[in-house]
């Protein structure tokens, strides 16, 4: 089954003043072939001639440089735009002719290709400018900002720094007053984040436990002797992704265990039992370290808002396994609960 990423955009549909902005989901989905590194543009969006070429020369090659920087193959994909909302139903025009949806397709291509989980409530609009990963400003930004903000389900706004290295001299003195403007009225309504790189973009377009979980599922959890390279956009995306992810790990699941979200617990948990089976290792200090969380948690939150066992404890024995002697008492913090009154 291939994996399948969503990332929301706006797109100006139509032509001239008769363009009407509407919040669109890309959809990609990530597949093995004997060709990688291949894209496939479907669905009810056309996009045209130069934009096409674009996406595949210059945003598939930034998806791919970062998953060669964290060990993975790269991969083709399937891309298609649709829910295009208000605007398809007014039979506007559905032919994309410019560069505002790359960043959404290079968020889906990485979601998809890592099995990354995105917030579904970010839009984001930019033009990956350089197989480098810098991002820089497209048209329509206060139109596109203005239908976002009319769709209750978005709280964040992403869009590119208005002053990067000058790009603003792209667009003429007018536009760019006009989004100044628009960003400042905007503030308040809904959480604006402008980023200048692919770095960036992923900093503020996915959340902790999306990295976590993409790290536990693809393989790339701990550093494997492996040392980023320094230097370039790209480099950064692959730092943010790869390090740090055992960090991210407690600080999500104890933020799961304090608000009593026993089920996202419990998938994190998974995750990481079979990602320790698959590396046939045991994580030695696991089991302490889960016990001592869940001692520390609040007893009411304990006793009302968490459900044992954590992990199933088929899963914990498969870990368990690698253990070595002296650990595997420890271990059993992946299923049993603190002891009445601890």
């Amino acid at each position: 089954m291939r994996a399948i990423g969503r990332a929301s955009t706006v797109l100006v549909l139509g032509q001239g003043d008769g363009g009407e902005a509407a919040v669109s989901v890309v959809v990609a989905r990530a597949r093995r072939t004997a060709a990688c590194g291949r894209l496939e543009l479907r669905g009810p969006a056309v996009f045209e001639e130069q934009a096409a070429t674009h996406l595949r020369e210059t945003v598939l090659a930034v998806v791919n440089q970062i998953l060669e920087g964290l060990g993975l193959a790269k991969r083709s994909f399937d891309v298609p735009v649709v829910n295009l909302g208000a605007a398809s139903a007014a039979d506007l025009g559905l032919s994309i002719s410019g560069f505002s949806a790359d960043t959404a397709v290079a968020l889906a291509m990485l979601s998809a290709a890592l099995r990354m989980p995105l917030p579904q409530d970010v839009v984001t609009t930019g033009h990956v400018a350089s197989p480098d990963g810098d991002i820089r400003p497209v048209r329509s930004i206060p139109a596109k900002l203005e239908a976002a903000l009319q769709v209750p389900e978005v709280r964040t706004f992403i869009h590119p720094a208005l002053d990067e290295d000058n790009s603003m001299q792209a667009l003429s003195p007018a536009e760019t007053e006009r989004i100044a403007e628009a960003v400042v009225n905007a503030k308040g309504r809904i959480r604006l984040a402008n980023v200048g790189d692919i770095s960036g973009l992923l900093q503020e377009g996915v959340s902790e436990e999306g990295v976590v979980l993409a790290s536990l599922r693809s393989g790339f959890f701990e550093p494997a002797g492996r040392t980023a390279p320094q230097g370039s956009r790209v480099d950064d995306a692959v730092r943010f992704l790869s390090e740090g992810n055992d960090g991210r790990f407690w600080r999500v699941l104890e933020a799961h265990l304090l608000e009593g979200r026993g089920a996202e617990a419990r998938a994190l948990l998974l995750a990481r039992s079979r990602y320790h089976v698959w590396r046939r290792q045991y994580p030695g200090g696991f089991g302490g370290r889960l016990l001592q969380l869940v001692r520390s948690l609040p007893p009411a939150t304990r006793r009302l808002k968490t459900s044992f066992p954590l992990l199933a404890m088929g899963h914990c024995l498969a870990v368990c396994r690698f253990a070595g002697q002296g650990t595997t008492r420890t271990s059993s913090a992946f299923w049993m609960p603190p002891r009445a009154g601890e």
